[in-house]
């Protein structure tokens, strides 16, 4: 049961092409969740956490095969257990090769 939660939130995410080979999404997230039964033995209280998120993502198609992503965003959850509170910027880089 330690990892079962209920969870509610909202989120959102919009893609906008600005080229027939670039596009920029966005998207948004916030949601509550409170797990079900004790965190541990040695936290026996029950976990509830709120958590937000964001991020910018600019997509390039190279070829019909490739196509290359950068993002940058934010990721922050509130947690009343200590080891699972934390916050900061994010970032990512990613190329897809399809092979079929």
């Amino acid at each position: 049961m330690k990892y079962s939660y209920d969870e509610y939130g909202l989120r959102f995410r919009v893609k906008r092409a600005l080229r027939k080979d670039l596009s920029i999404s966005g998207g948004f997230a916030v949601y509550q969740r409170a797990y079900k039964g004790p965190f541990s033995a040695l936290l026996p209280i029950d976990r509830d956490e709120m958590r937000l998120k964001a991020e910018v993502e600019v997509t390039k198609r190279f070829s019909d095969r490739i196509t290359g992503f950068a993002r940058v965003g934010w990721d922050e959850n509130e947690s009343n257990i200590f080891l699972r509170d934390y916050a900061g910027a994010t970032f990512g880089l990613g190329v897809t090769i399809h092979l079929n």
